[in-house]
């Protein structure tokens, strides 16, 4: 099984059909779940933290995020499988790609630097492009906001 760290007491275990397993990771949208399909197979589950029914700007925004993960191409990011943000419990499902995060391995092998981080540059460009957003070295906003943090905090 992957790494992931166990389930609160305050967490579904449920978001839909996929049930949820544990946590991948927290960001400031939510919590992304590592979640088992009716096959059996492993996906990423996040689930948000805001109630859209009440924050229809938010609910705008996770609509338009949904659709713009599904335009960017299969071989720059994991792939939609589906979303609910009209539910109880808003969330979007997508391909569980396994794998290290970009936070372990800075912290494993220290910053990424020359090629590799070239080679993730270019691929956040790819999948920014792919997403319909124009691409502006100069504006954080349009770089991936792991990746900024991650590379900004060396």
């Amino acid at each position: 099984m992957p790494d992931v760290t166990p389930l609160n007491p305050r967490d579904p275990r449920q978001a839909g059909p996929y049930e949820l397993l544990g946590r991948l990771g927290v960001g400031g949208q939510g919590v992304v779940y590592l979640g088992r399909d009716v096959q059996g197979r492993w996906v990423a589950v996040k689930v948000i933290n805001v109630d859209l029914h009440q924050h229809p700007r938010a609910k705008s925004q996770f609509a338009k995020e949904i659709a713009a993960a599904r335009r960017v191409a299969p071989f720059c990011t994991a792939q939609i499988l589906f979303a609910d943000v009209d539910g109880d419990l808003p969330y979007v499902v997508s391909e569980f790609i396994e794998g290290v995060t970009l936070q372990r391995l800075v912290r494993e092998r220290g910053p990424v630097a020359g090629n590799p981080l070239h080679r993730l540059a270019s691929l956040d460009r790819i999948a920014k492009a792919s997403a319909g957003k124009a691409f502006d070295a100069k504006d954080p906003a349009t770089i991936d906001e792991a990746l900024v943090k991650v590379v900004s905090s060396f």
